[in-house]
């Protein structure tokens, strides 16, 4: 896939999307500056598309650089205020090595940020569990449409959680039942 896309750029493509590729695949081998470099050549060719930005502030979080991931995940959100991902992308950042519950909560709670979505809805229960809110987590699990937190790179049902939850209150015959559930 990189010949091809060396060869585009030799032939003259150098737009937003042709960058955006390379730094996918670069940022897959683990070359972070790379990835970071073509996200950013990326973004100067469209400055005003969401998802340019928001997988350079992505790139910037896997590089562990919180300070620049807010700005571009910030910036994402300015450009389109859609997308749940832009807004649960910002909360796993602060829920990475040191989480900040708080934060990540604010980050999912934006004016903007959508109020029905299951991957929204997982990371809140699982910030209700850090900030020791069992009940309410269980609560909002119980509510939720989707079976698991599901996405590219992490399935999690959500019947782990809730037997992680029952799990810390000591009702491990609940715990049990659950994370047979997760496991099927």
């Amino acid at each position: 896939a990189l010949a091809e896309f060396r060869a585009a750029e030799r032939l003259g493509m150098t737009d937003a999307e042709l960058y955006l590729a390379l730094a996918n695949v670069a940022r897959r081998q683990g070359k972070l500056p790379e990835a970071i470099e073509n996200n950013h050549k990326a973004v100067a060719r469209d400055p005003q598309a969401h998802n340019e930005t928001m997988e350079l502030a992505v790139s910037y979080a896997i590089a562990s650089d919180t300070t620049r991931a807010v700005h571009y995940f910030d910036r994402a959100i300015l450009l389109n205020p859609d997308p749940a991902r832009s807004y649960w992308q910002k909360a796993r950042l602060y829920l990475g090595r040191h989480p900040d519950p708080a934060r990540a909560r604010v980050a999912l709670q934006h004016p903007g940020a959508p109020t029905r979505d299951s991957v929204i809805d997982f990371y809140l229960a699982w910030i209700d569990v850090l900030e020791g809110h069992n009940e309410r987590a269980l609560r909002r699990l119980d509510t939720m449409s989707a079976s698991a937190l599901q996405f590219q790179f992490r399935f999690v049902p959500k019947a782990q959680l809730q037997a992680a939850i029952h799990a810390q209150r000591g009702r491990h015959d609940l715990a049990r039942a659950y994370y047979d559930s997760a496991r099927g």
